[in-house]
Protein backbone atom coordinates (compact mmCIF):
# COMPACT_ATOMS: atom_id res chain seq x y z
CA UNK A 1 0.00 0.00 0.00
CA UNK A 2 1.15 3.36 -0.94
CA UNK A 3 0.88 6.50 1.46
CA UNK A 4 -1.36 9.03 -0.23
CA UNK A 5 -1.91 6.66 -2.75
CA UNK A 6 -5.05 7.58 -4.62
CA UNK A 7 -3.78 11.56 -3.65
CA UNK A 8 -6.34 12.71 -1.42
CA UNK A 9 -4.22 14.94 0.67
CA UNK A 10 -2.49 17.64 -0.78
CA UNK A 11 -2.24 21.21 -1.28
CA UNK A 12 -6.00 23.45 -1.73
CA UNK A 13 -7.31 23.89 -4.99
CA UNK A 14 -9.30 26.89 -5.03
CA UNK A 15 -12.97 26.74 -6.37
CA UNK A 16 -12.38 29.05 -9.07
CA UNK A 17 -9.38 27.70 -10.31
CA UNK A 18 -9.78 25.22 -13.36
CA UNK A 19 -6.21 24.76 -13.72
CA UNK A 20 -5.09 22.88 -10.65
CA UNK A 21 -2.04 23.87 -8.50
CA UNK A 22 1.96 23.06 -9.52
CA UNK A 23 3.57 21.35 -7.03
CA UNK A 24 7.38 22.13 -7.65
CA UNK A 25 10.46 19.75 -7.55
CA UNK A 26 12.21 18.66 -4.26
CA UNK A 27 15.17 21.64 -4.84
CA UNK A 28 12.85 24.81 -4.81
CA UNK A 29 10.98 23.07 -1.77
CA UNK A 30 12.58 20.94 1.08
CA UNK A 31 8.94 19.75 1.95
CA UNK A 32 6.61 17.98 -0.48
CA UNK A 33 2.47 19.68 -0.33
CA UNK A 34 1.55 16.15 -1.54
CA UNK A 35 2.14 13.72 1.50
CA UNK A 36 3.81 10.81 0.62
CA UNK A 37 5.11 11.75 -2.75
CA UNK A 38 8.28 14.22 -3.96
CA UNK A 39 9.36 15.22 -7.24
CA UNK A 40 12.60 13.86 -7.45
CA UNK A 41 13.51 16.10 -11.02
CA UNK A 42 14.59 19.41 -11.31
CA UNK A 43 13.48 19.54 -14.98
CA UNK A 44 9.89 18.19 -14.30
CA UNK A 45 6.96 19.89 -12.85
CA UNK A 46 3.35 17.91 -11.82
CA UNK A 47 -0.06 19.69 -11.27
CA UNK A 48 -2.27 18.21 -8.78
CA UNK A 49 -5.50 18.27 -10.50
CA UNK A 50 -9.28 17.66 -9.05
CA UNK A 51 -12.18 15.35 -10.46
CA UNK A 52 -14.79 18.23 -10.37
CA UNK A 53 -12.64 19.92 -13.60
CA UNK A 54 -10.65 17.28 -14.27
CA UNK A 55 -10.70 13.39 -15.71
CA UNK A 56 -9.24 11.51 -12.74
CA UNK A 57 -9.25 7.94 -13.13
CA UNK A 58 -9.85 7.18 -9.25
CA UNK A 59 -10.78 9.27 -6.20
CA UNK A 60 -11.21 12.76 -6.46
CA UNK A 61 -7.68 13.98 -6.85
CA UNK A 62 -5.26 12.88 -9.24
CA UNK A 63 -1.71 14.28 -10.89
CA UNK A 64 -0.24 15.12 -14.10
CA UNK A 65 3.38 15.64 -16.01
CA UNK A 66 3.21 18.54 -17.20
CA UNK A 67 7.41 19.84 -17.80
CA UNK A 68 9.95 18.44 -18.25
CA UNK A 69 11.49 16.13 -21.54
CA UNK A 70 10.56 12.89 -20.87
CA UNK A 71 6.90 13.55 -20.00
Amino acid sequence: MLRNGDFEEGPYIFADTPWGVLVPPMDEDVHSPLPGWMVMSTTKVVKYVDSARHAVPSGAHAVEMVAGREC
